[in-house]
Protein backbone atom coordinates (compact mmCIF):
# COMPACT_ATOMS: atom_id res chain seq x y z
CA UNK A 1 0.00 0.00 0.00
CA UNK A 2 1.39 3.46 -0.93
CA UNK A 3 1.82 6.50 1.27
CA UNK A 4 -1.34 8.31 2.29
CA UNK A 5 -2.13 11.57 0.49
CA UNK A 6 -2.67 14.56 2.79
CA UNK A 7 -6.11 16.01 3.51
CA UNK A 8 -4.59 19.51 3.41
CA UNK A 9 -1.23 21.11 2.63
CA UNK A 10 -0.36 23.73 5.25
CA UNK A 11 2.30 26.33 4.43
CA UNK A 12 4.27 28.16 7.11
CA UNK A 13 6.97 30.78 6.66
CA UNK A 14 9.68 31.83 9.09
CA UNK A 15 12.97 33.64 9.28
CA UNK A 16 15.53 33.15 12.01
CA UNK A 17 13.31 34.90 14.57
CA UNK A 18 10.48 32.49 13.79
CA UNK A 19 12.28 29.27 14.70
CA UNK A 20 10.87 29.27 18.23
CA UNK A 21 7.34 29.67 16.86
CA UNK A 22 7.91 26.80 14.42
CA UNK A 23 9.17 24.49 17.14
CA UNK A 24 6.23 25.37 19.41
CA UNK A 25 3.80 24.81 16.54
CA UNK A 26 5.14 21.37 15.64
CA UNK A 27 5.58 20.35 19.26
CA UNK A 28 1.84 20.91 19.81
CA UNK A 29 0.69 19.59 16.39
CA UNK A 30 -0.49 16.00 16.22
CA UNK A 31 1.90 13.83 14.22
CA UNK A 32 -1.19 12.12 12.78
CA UNK A 33 -3.14 15.19 11.61
CA UNK A 34 -3.42 13.94 8.04
CA UNK A 35 -1.81 17.18 6.76
CA UNK A 36 1.40 17.82 4.86
CA UNK A 37 3.37 20.86 6.05
CA UNK A 38 5.58 23.10 3.90
CA UNK A 39 8.01 25.26 5.86
CA UNK A 40 9.46 28.09 3.76
CA UNK A 41 12.41 29.64 5.55
CA UNK A 42 14.69 32.54 4.70
CA UNK A 43 17.91 30.65 5.31
CA UNK A 44 20.09 29.14 2.57
CA UNK A 45 20.00 25.40 1.77
CA UNK A 46 23.06 24.86 3.98
CA UNK A 47 20.82 25.33 7.03
CA UNK A 48 18.18 22.82 5.93
CA UNK A 49 19.96 20.10 7.91
CA UNK A 50 20.08 22.25 11.06
CA UNK A 51 16.38 23.12 10.78
CA UNK A 52 15.56 19.50 10.01
CA UNK A 53 17.45 18.39 13.13
CA UNK A 54 15.70 21.02 15.26
CA UNK A 55 12.21 19.99 14.10
CA UNK A 56 12.93 16.27 14.46
CA UNK A 57 13.55 16.91 18.18
CA UNK A 58 9.97 18.16 18.67
CA UNK A 59 7.92 15.93 16.34
CA UNK A 60 7.84 12.35 15.19
CA UNK A 61 6.78 13.44 11.68
CA UNK A 62 9.36 12.91 8.92
CA UNK A 63 11.15 16.16 8.01
CA UNK A 64 12.36 16.14 4.41
CA UNK A 65 13.95 18.42 1.83
CA UNK A 66 12.08 17.64 -1.41
CA UNK A 67 14.03 17.11 -4.62
CA UNK A 68 12.71 17.96 -8.10
CA UNK A 69 9.36 16.14 -8.00
CA UNK A 70 8.22 14.67 -4.70
CA UNK A 71 4.88 13.04 -3.98
CA UNK A 72 2.93 14.66 -1.13
CA UNK A 73 2.62 12.48 1.95
CA UNK A 74 0.37 13.08 4.92
CA UNK A 75 2.02 13.75 8.29
CA UNK A 76 5.24 14.99 6.69
CA UNK A 77 7.14 18.30 6.92
CA UNK A 78 8.78 19.62 3.74
CA UNK A 79 11.56 22.24 4.06
CA UNK A 80 12.04 24.87 1.34
CA UNK A 81 14.10 28.05 1.34
CA UNK A 82 12.62 31.31 0.08
CA UNK A 83 15.07 31.67 -2.80
CA UNK A 84 14.02 28.36 -4.27
CA UNK A 85 11.35 28.03 -6.89
CA UNK A 86 8.63 25.50 -6.34
CA UNK A 87 5.18 24.70 -7.59
CA UNK A 88 2.48 22.40 -6.33
CA UNK A 89 0.55 19.90 -8.32
CA UNK A 90 -2.36 17.79 -7.20
CA UNK A 91 -0.16 14.98 -5.89
CA UNK A 92 3.34 16.50 -6.02
CA UNK A 93 5.57 19.35 -5.03
CA UNK A 94 7.83 20.39 -7.92
CA UNK A 95 11.16 22.00 -6.95
CA UNK A 96 13.18 23.92 -9.56
CA UNK A 97 16.52 25.69 -9.48
CA UNK A 98 16.58 28.95 -7.57
CA UNK A 99 16.42 32.26 -9.40
CA UNK A 100 19.65 34.24 -9.38
CA UNK A 101 17.90 37.55 -10.06
CA UNK A 102 16.07 38.68 -6.90
CA UNK A 103 13.71 40.86 -8.99
CA UNK A 104 12.63 37.81 -11.01
CA UNK A 105 11.64 35.89 -7.90
CA UNK A 106 8.58 37.47 -6.35
CA UNK A 107 6.39 34.85 -4.65
CA UNK A 108 3.43 37.24 -4.50
CA UNK A 109 3.23 37.19 -8.30
CA UNK A 110 2.89 33.41 -8.53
Amino acid sequence: MGAESPNFVVALGACLGGLQALTRFFKSMSAQSGCAFVVVHCRHNATNEALRSLLKRVTSMPVVVPEQSTRWQANTIYLLHEQGDFDTRRERIIVREAHTDAAASNPVDK
